[in-house]
């Protein structure tokens, strides 16, 4: 049996509504601030907090095992939207000194800070569905997880991270990213996730 070409557009319009309808389902299932950071730069995330730069948005730039369905990334490009403040300003003229693959943008809102990693790539490994993609991602993250180690001793024992999306949705009646329960970033913790620690 053959179908119309009308009814293959239906078809295919079907096919992204329901793919659109697992996002939606897969972004909703995931409660906690926590669990929504991207795994592998969740650390750097939780430290920075610890240290004071209050951090607003990150990405790890590349996908991983086990992430969520709903989970898309700035591809290549990792990076940490973090809240302008002199702890802040501090750290990223310390650690840009040292680490020419990451560089810092001011946001479009002028209270932020992009931290953001370069990352030339390879290019034989460019395309993300090759199994390399993730490795220079990988690379710049523990340059950062590295320096912010340095920093323990002027780390906080705990802070407490919220959602963005709180104050995004309080402002916007049509924001779709369902807000995350806060997360009380303990330093001990943390400490245990890192491999050299």
């Amino acid at each position: 049996m053959e179908i119309t070409e009308k009814q293959y557009d239906e078809y295919k319009k079907l096919k992204r509504w329901a793919k659109r309808q697992k996002v939606y389902q897969s972004a909703e299932s995931v409660l906690d601030l926590f669990d929504d950071i991207d795994i592998p730069i969740r650390a750097s995330v939780g430290m920075l907090a610890l240290l004071g730069c209050e951090p607003q948005y990150s990405c790890c730039g590349f996908d991983y095992v086990g992430q969520p369905f709903h989970k898309s990334h700035q591809y290549g490009r990792p990076y940490v939207i973090l809240k302008k403040n002199p702890t802040t300003e501090e750290f990223v003229g310390l650690f840009l000194k040292e680490n020419k693959t990451w560089s810092a943008k001011r946001g479009a809102l002028a209270n932020l800070i992009n931290l953001e990693a370069i990352v030339d790539g390879n290019p034989f490994w460019r395309k993300k569905e090759c199994i390399h993609f993730s490795e220079e991602c990988v690379i710049c993250i523990g340059q950062l997880e590295k320096f912010l180690w340095r920093t323990r001793m002027s780390m906080a024992d705990s802070a407490i991270l919220c959602d963005t999306n709180v104050f995004a949705k309080e402002i916007n009646k049509y924001w779709q990213y369902p807000p995350k329960r806060i997360w009380t970033v303990v330093k001990a913790d943390i400490y245990k996730t890192l491999s050299f620690s």
